[in-house]
């Protein structure tokens, strides 16, 4: 399924994400319904989760799971 909701703006690129908290870990689960799937170990309350899904620990340890899936797709 392609990402549809990757798109671009005048300020960079709007990813849309769903986000799923209160997992085990940190990683992303796929694509649904043309958002990603990225599950965080924060709980879904005041924000938390988007807020973890943000920071900049989440976002370093996710680009590098989202590069090693991107090279074994491209092989």
């Amino acid at each position: 399924m392609p990402l549809s909701a990757l798109s671009r703006e005048s300020s960079g690129v709007l990813l849309q994400v769903k986000a799923l908290p209160a997992a085990r870990k940190n990683e992303l689960r796929g694509i649904e319904n043309g958002r990603l799937k990225i599950a965080t170990n924060a709980v879904a309350e005041k924000g938390k989760a988007n807020q973890a899904i943000r920071s900049e620990e989440h976002t370093s340890e996710l680009q590098s799971q989202f590069r090693i899936s991107y090279a074994v797709f491209c092989l």
